[in-house]
């Protein structure tokens, strides 16, 4: 958003966009306005939701760089991209004026000029995802998420990532853990045979760890890859929920530093109930072992990972 620009003019320019979209009265607009796990909570539902509410058409407002990720959901009927800047005031002006749930216009995430987040009675919703269905789509708590779009790869590629590591060492929020982690996991695997270790190159700023290749695949195109790696490890994201949509996946995933502090220990989550956002709230199949991280206690967690399933 320019420095330029006033309250007004990007409440002017948020109004324009959802004028625009109120045109269309037979189409259902839900508005994803945050990150990338913040959409698959919307759009991993939508099958339900259209069944729920009696909608036949949805569409998915993203921001652009998300319309490769809104292609894998069945009941997404289409998209409309708009770039960060519209999206901000269509954000501003949805929530200033509190047309939340307004016309045929539903945003999807929450806000915190409505405080239904923070006002709810209801003490069955205890995690994020469960949320998301009560208080963004009004769908029953018990709803599942939809059978994904899995892109199909070619068939002289059905091998490409066999006995392959794929880390996930960084995240938007821009917490990571320490080297030694990374390269103690990376000693491991080099050791035991691993054919190929890569880093995931999602942003421009991330680079490959010493020792590993560089991927950078789209989203869809790591949907459709992500069964063939040995093992998937990273810093806890939303790519991780767009991973957990497919039960046939095996991720490690490491919980941010507010939750590790919490806990005060590395500790795999296998008897405690998930965290707020565990990604098993998502789809209770996925293939995914989470853990706390502390900063010192690289070698317990190196341990846990590797460990013999």
């Amino acid at each position: 958003m320019a420095e330029m620009e006033t309250l007004e003019e990007v409440l002017g320019q948020g109004q324009g966009i959802y004028s625009e979209l109120c045109r269309h009265e037979d189409i259902q607009f839900i508005v994803c306005p945050a990150s990338l796990g913040d959409t698959v909570n919307v759009g991993a539902f939508l099958t339900t939701y259209k069944k729920i509410h009696n909608v036949k058409k949805v569409i998915l407002v993203v921001k652009e760089h998300q319309v490769p990720l809104a292609g894998i959901f069945p009941g997404a009927d289409q998209c409309f991209a708009l770039t960060n800047d519209e999206m901000v005031s269509l954000r501003y002006y949805l929530t200033v004026f509190k047309k939340e749930k307004d016309n045929n216009v539903l945003y999807g995430y929450f806000s915190m000029k409505d405080d239904r987040l923070w006002e709810t009675s209801n003490a069955k919703l205890t995690n994020f995802v469960d949320e998301y269905k009560s208080l963004i789509l009004d769908i029953p708590l018990d709803s599942v998420i939809d059978n994904i779009r899995i892109p199909q790869i070619n068939e002289e590629d059905r091998d490409r990532f066999t006995n392959t590591v794929l880390l996930m060492p960084f995240c938007q929020g821009k917490w990571r853990c320490s080297d030694d982690l990374w390269n103690g996991l990376i000693s491991y695997y080099k050791e035991h045979g691993v054919r190929e270790i890569y880093t995931n190159i999602g942003n421009p700023a991330d680079h490959a760890i010493e020792g590993t290749e560089g991927l950078s695949l789209s989203v869809p195109e790591l949907l459709a890859y992500s069964d063939q790696f040995t093992k998937i490890i990273g810093i806890r994201g939303g790519i991780f929920d767009v991973l957990a949509l497919r039960d046939d996946v095996k991720t490690d995933v490491i919980t941010p530093d507010i939750e590790s502090r919490f806990w005060g220990k590395c500790e795999i989550d296998t008897t405690r109930h998930p965290l707020y956002y565990g990604i098993k709230n998502l789809n209770p199949n996925a293939k995914v072992r989470e853990y706390s991280y502390t900063e010192g206690c690289d070698d317990t967690l190196i341990k846990e990972i590797t460990i013999t399933e």
